[in-house]
């Protein structure tokens, strides 16, 4: 497998896991599932900012700052369909949950890049 081969998956990988965190977060589940403010709710958040961050990062080669700024409106208007949404409702605690595991895939991208570099020379 060739990295034009690793990059279209990668992409393709990363469009599916935006268009799941949109399903899951505008509560397209199976039943009347919703999903509650507990501390498993904020980790699921964490996790699926961290994963978007590294695969903008990785597969569509944005900059730090776009990939942090695509991101950040992701997660608002996530918030803001819920409000449109019977049963649903946005929540200030989610955008948080999600711009912390937005930093902390880009901050450790950044770690990794630095560590990279320094290796090179």
């Amino acid at each position: 497998m060739n990295i034009g081969s690793i990059r279209m998956l990668g992409r393709a990988l990363t469009v599916i896991a935006f268009g799941l965190v949109m399903l899951f977060g505008l509560g397209i589940t199976v039943g009347d599932v919703v999903p509650n403010e507990s501390l498993n709710d904020k980790v699921e958040h964490v996790v699926a900012f961290f994963v978007l961050a590294l695969g903008l990062l990785l597969f569509w080669e944005l900059s730090v700052l776009r990939a942090g700024v695509v991101l950040a409106v992701y997660g608002i208007a996530i918030e803001l369909l819920q409000l449109k949404m019977p049963d649903r409702h946005g929540s200030v605690m989610d955008f948080m949950a999600d711009i912390a595991g937005m930093a902390i895939g880009l901050v450790l991208f950044r770690i990794i890049e630095f560590i990279r570099r320094g290796s090179r020379t």
